[in-house]
C-alpha cells in the first residue's frame, strides 16, 4: 500500500486485526479459475449493479468490491497520510501538470505510471485501479503466505530454529537494534530457510501459459508447434522428486549443499523470463526483514534464550494446514483449515 498509495490501511494494528482485505482479494483470487474457464460468468457480474453483484457470493463479487475501493484510492491518492482537500486537490494537479521536486519523497507507483509515456487511455482511473488491485492483492497473498509456511515449520521443527537463531544471534546481538537488509541478505542459513519456504509456498499456483509464436519447442520426445499456449504449474517443478528429493519436506539444508546453485534455476516460485514477477525484489526483503525480525525476538517452547519477547507455540495446527490441497490462484490447505494459529506466551 506505501509502494501504490504512500499510505496504509493499518488493518494489522486494528482490534483483533481487520481480515477484510485479505478476504476480499483471496475470494477474488479464487474467482481465477471460474473466469479462466467461464469469462462470460464474471462479465455477466460486473454488468450487474454492485448491491445484486454482492448477494451472489464472496467469490463472484469480490473482483467488483476490490476495484471499487482501488478505484477510490486511484483518483484521490494521498501524497501524505492526510486525507484534507488540499491533498486531493494537489492530485489533481499532478495529473494535469506532472511531478514536482517537492513531491519525490512521497513517489507511488502511479506517480510514475501517470508521468510516464504510456498511452491515455492506460492511464484512465478505472484502468489503474485494475493495475492497484493486482499489485496490492497479489502483494498480500504470495509473501505472506510463504513466511507463514516458514513459520510453522520452524516452530515445529526446534533444531531448524536452533541452527537459524544461532546464525541470527551472532549476526543481530541486539535485537532491538535494526540490521539493514544487505547485512542479512548475507546471512547463508536464513537464506536457504527463505528459498525452502518459497519452494513450499510456491507463490501463485495457477497454470500460467505461454506461447512460443515464431518456433517450435521440443519438450523431451514431443515436438510442440509454434503458436501452442503451454502452460504448468509451479509446484509440478517443486515437487519433482528427481531434483528436489523427499519435496515435501521442510529442508534448508539442501540450499547449502554443493549442487545448491544448481537447483537455483528449479526454484520459480517467481516464475522466469519476461514474464518474472515484479515485485520479486521487494517480496525478498520483507521475508528477509519479517524472518529475521520475529525469530531474532521470539523463541519457542524447545528454543528459548534470555531476553526473548515471547515464545510462540502452535495452536490447533499441524501440516496439513500448510500442505496445498487445492489451487485457486494461489494455494489453498484443506477445507476447514483455520490457518496456522500461534500462541504467544511469556
Amino acid at each position: 500500500m506505501q509502494y501504490c498509495f504512500d499510505r496504509s490501511d493499518h488493518r494489522i494494528e486494528a482490534p483483533g486485526f481487520d481480515p477484510w482485505f485479505y478476504n476480499t482479494s483471496f475470494n477474488a483470487a479464487k474467482a481465477v479459475a471460474l473466469g479462466k474457464h467461464l469469462p462470460s460468468v464474471l462479465s455477466f457480474v460486473k454488468a450487474l449493479p454492485e448491491s445484486i453483484a454482492v448477494k451472489i457470493g464472496d467469490e463472484v463479487s469480490a473482483n467488483l468490491q476490490l476495484k471499487n475501493v482501488s478505484q477510490e484510492s486511484v483518483s484521490n491518492p494521498p501524497i501524505s497520510n492526510a486525507w484534507t482537500q488540499e491533498r486531493k486537490v494537489q492530485i489533481e494537479e499532478l495529473r494535469r501538470s506532472g511531478f514536482t521536486r517537492s513531491d519525490e519523497e512521497h513517489a507511488t507507483i502511479f506517480h510514475t505510471l501517470l508521468q510516464s509515456d504510456l498511452p491515455t487511455s492506460e492511464k484512465s482511473t478505472l484502468r489503474l485501479a485494475e493495475e492497484a488491485m493486482l499489485l496490492v492483492g497479489a502483494g498480500t497473498h504470495t509473501t505472506s503466505w510463504i513466511i507463514t509456511v516458514i513459520a510453522f515449520h520452524l516452530i515445529s521443527n526446534p533444531p531448524l530454529l536452533r541452527r537459524l537463531r544461532e546464525e541470527l544471534r551472532t549476526a543481530i546481538p541486539n535485537p532491538a537494534i535494526s540490521v539493514p537488509l544487505m547485512e542479512l541478505e548475507k546471512l547463508p542459513y536464513l537464506t536457504a530457510v527463505l528459498k525452502e519456504g518459497m519452494r513450499l509456498g510456491y507463490g501463485a499456483t495457477n497454470r500460467s501459459s505461454r506461447i512460443a509464436p515464431d518456433k517450435s519447442l521440443q519438450c523431451g520426445e514431443w515436438l510442440i508447434p509454434a503458436g501452442t499456449p503451454v502452460s504448468m504449474t509451479i509446484p509440478l517443478t517443486h515437487h519433482d522428486e528427481n531434483i528436489f528429493p523427499d519435496s515435501h519436506s521442510f529442508k534448508p539444508i539442501r540450499w547449502l549443499g554443493e549442487n545448491a546453485n544448481e537447483l537455483e534455476k528449479y526454484l520459480v516460485a517467481f516464475s522466469k523470463g519476461s514474464r518474472s514477477c515484479v515485485g520479486m525484489n521487494l517480496a525478498w526483503a520483507e521475508m528477509y526483514l519479517c524472518t529475521a525480525g520475529i525469530f531474532r525476538r521470539f523463541g519457542s517452547r524447545e528454543v528459548r534464550e534470555e531476553g526473548d519477547l515471547g515464545v510462540l507455540e502452535l495452536h490447533e495446527t499441524d501440516e496439513s494446514d500448510v500442505r496445498m490441497q487445492s489451487d485457486m490462484f494461489f494455494p489453498v490447505a484443506k477445507p476447514g483449515s483455520k490457518g496456522v494459529r500461534v500462541k504467544i506466551s511469556t
